[in-house]
């Protein structure tokens, strides 16, 4: 017998989401080089653009190293960061409840590119599924890429509907998403507010030119983009 139910969908970013990936990239900083770094003046959205303007000799060193990715993949090989840090305080339990009320989760993650899963940390794909699993986030589609319109349409087609919501923190990613035509929720961090803070010292992360202030204004205008202060509050947009 066919069944009547219809399925529903939201599909999620996964760090600042779900996991404080900003405060353990800080974690790591200060595990690597015997340091007491205080996170409260990181206020961007790249390490790599903090530490230029506020630790320039840490930044120095990770650049004599080999850079940001070459400092990620020490984090991965070096430390269960990736694995042992908890949550976003009620993150896990909200995404519980959203199986109880039979909404499906896919998650649309940059940890690792669909050409090489090592691309930021090693076993990207691997550590992440495992650290969801470990900390009881039920998911139910995984998409590993920086093209998040894309991996929504894929997760779509995979759960045979369509997604009510994304949620995503980046500025880059909520202007791709909203012009896919996507209804998008946005945690309020300091790096997506109303004036962009610049981040000269590491552009990629935070674009690389794909957006301009005036376009992130914009965005902010439209009725189908969302400021969140948790997660839980996309209840409204999925009642």
């Amino acid at each position: 017998m066919k069944s009547n139910i219809t399925r529903r969908l939201i599909v999620s970013d996964l760090d600042e989401i779900f996991f404080p990936i900003r405060q353990v990239y800080v974690n790591a900083i200060n595990m690597r080089f015997g340091l007491s770094l205080d996170s409260s003046s990181y206020n961007c959205y790249g390490v790599m653009a903090w530490l230029a303007s506020h630790h320039p000799e840490v930044f120095a060193e990770i650049e004599r190293r080999g850079g940001k990715l070459e400092h990620f993949k020490w984090l991965s090989v070096n430390t269960n960061l990736l694995q042992d840090t908890p949550p976003i305080p009620g993150t896990a339990e909200y995404a519980g409840e959203l199986k109880d009320r039979k909404i499906s989760l896919g998650i649309a993650t940059h940890r690792a590119s669909p050409k090489d899963p090592h691309y930021y940390y090693q076993d990207g794909p691997k550590i992440t599924r495992e650290w969801l699993v470990r900390f009881g986030i039920p998911f139910d589609f995984i998409e590993f890429t920086g093209e998040k319109a894309a991996a929504i349409a894929k997760i779509e087609g995979e759960a045979g509907c369509s997604a009510e919501v994304y949620v995503e923190d980046h500025p880059a990613n909520i202007i791709e998403t909203l012009e896919a035509g996507y209804r998008v929720a946005f945690p309020d961090k300091t790096y997506n507010q109303a004036d962009l803070i610049s981040e000269d010292a590491d552009p990629i992360s935070y674009g690389n030119g794909r957006f301009t202030q005036e376009k992130w204004t914009n965005t902010l205008r439209s009725p189908r983009v969302h400021r969140i202060k948790h997660l839980r509050d996309i209840s409204d947009l999925v009642a």
